[in-house]
């Protein structure tokens, strides 16, 4: 799943196995994007500014 937050800004979300968001819908804050297999499942999240990717520590830092 890509999430397009304007601005050249994305968010990549891996394996999911149920998204629950269709495609081009404005998604509310808090809204459920969709499901893993299990609980031990691993999603992967990226965040990208003009497709490169982005490292979240320092933004979540300060």
């Amino acid at each position: 799943m890509i999430l397009d937050h304007g601005g050249g800004w994305t968010t990549l979300i891996t394996n999911l196995e149920d998204i629950a968001v269709p495609v081009g819908r404005t998604i509310p804050m808090g809204a459920r994007l969709g499901r893993t297999q299990r609980r031990s499942s691993r999603v992967t999240v990226e965040l990208r500014r003009g497709g490169r990717p982005v490292p979240i520590a320092p933004l979540l830092l300060g």
